[in-house]
């Protein structure tokens, strides 16, 4: 009898003694995509958010400490030509130096006030609803990052949405 198991991207399946390793093609949904930011003060949560981005097929996302540092990055990579193609927010980050819990919907305002059109996954550990897409018109989704979540799981149902 044949057993499989899935590990990263690859799936095991164990025959008897001997053990077959394939790709997951599941997991390779958008090779297209280059070019993520991520503005996250935290760095272990936004390693955690690049190892949910490889394991779902996409690259690492790039990193932004603060809402200036993110948006000039972001207006940067639109002056050279190469936007960034998907934009994940923490919501709870500094903005001008201050400790601020409505920070990620500040830096979604402020792409909607400068006409930048980015598809934005929030992901914090408070849950939020974007489900006012003339308000929030960018934003796919919204993760909420907790130990008892399943990350991957959640960012392969955000990234479907893309």
């Amino acid at each position: 009898m044949s057993k499989k198991l899935l590990v990263q991207n690859c799936i095991i399946e164990n025959k008897g003694n001997d053990f077959n390793f394939s790709k997951n093609e599941n997991h390779m949904r958008n090779e297209k995509m280059e070019r993520i930011i991520n503005i996250e003060d935290s760095v272990i949560k936004h390693c955690e958010i690049n190892r949910a981005l490889q394991y779902n097929g996409y690259p690492k996302a790039i990193r932004a400490k603060t809402a200036e540092e993110g948006l000039a990055m972001i207006e940067e990579a639109i002056d050279k030509k190469t936007p960034y193609e998907l934009h994940i927010v923490d919501m709870h980050f500094a903005v001008n130096g201050i400790d601020d819990w409505k920070a990620g919907e500040y830096v979604i305002n402020e792409l909607k006030r400068r006409n930048i059109k980015i598809p934005i996954i929030g992901c914090s550990s408070v849950r939020y609803n974007y489900s006012d897409s003339f308000k929030y018109p960018n934003v796919i989704d919204c993760v909420f990052y907790n130990e008892n979540r399943d990350l991957n799981w959640d960012f392969k149902e955000a990234l479907k949405k893309i």
